[in-house]
């Protein structure tokens, strides 16, 4: 109900650009789709890279950081034996056996996240209909209160739903063009984590 609320305006804007409603529909659906797959094609791979790249080159990294510390000022050259002898690998262990156990419930995951989507859409679409099988399912007393509850969700809910989304992206590529900027050599996977 939430991605229906937040869809929802959009199609409707595109309608008064006299564009037909299957038309806004599916031009939404490809934006979404194909934005899914550009990312996963563009991010995943190179993720993957930076990820196991700083994986690899942990311990030339730990290295590095013990030695800044030996030449640092006075509270933090103590630190740095604690960072030489660190063992990320008692760390990184578990995580991988975590992986393991969790790859199932990924997949159910993806699978809702499909199914809610396609919901969504559902919702947008047939809209007529939905609403005609709410009002039949409700008391009559509430029939009165429900166009305003429905309008607030999709005004309230879904603008937050795309600021949120839109103040997502901007923090994303712009920590990613900072990091660029500066050399770090796993900008992208910093940035997907912020």
């Amino acid at each position: 109900i939430v991605l229906a609320g937040s869809f929802s305006p959009v199609v409707d804007w595109l309608e008064r650009r006299r564009v037909p409603r299957g038309v806004a529909l599916g031009l939404i659906l490809l934006l979404l789709v194909g934005g899914v797959v550009g990312i996963g094609f563009l991010v995943i791979p190179a993720l993957l890279g930076q990820v196991i790249g700083a994986v690899r080159n942990a311990p030339q990294t730990q290295a590095q950081i013990a030695d800044f510390l030996t030449t640092a000022p006075d509270p933090l050259h103590t630190y740095a034996a604690t960072v030489r002898d660190f063992n990320p690998e008692r760390y990184l262990d578990p995580v991988r056996d975590y992986a393991v156990a969790y790859a199932p419930k990924v997949v159910s995951i993806v699978a809702y996240g499909i199914t809610t989507v396609v919901l969504a859409f559902y919702l947008i679409a047939d809209r007529e209909r939905v609403l005609g099988s709410t009002y039949a399912l409700l008391p009559r007393r509430y029939h009165v209160r429900t166009p305003r509850v429905l309008l607030d969700l999709e005004r309230e809910v879904g603008g937050y739903v795309r600021g949120q989304a839109i103040t997502s992206i901007s923090i994303g590529v712009f920590t990613f063009v900072l990091l660029s900027s500066i050399g770090v050599p796993t900008a992208l996977a910093l940035a997907l984590f912020d």
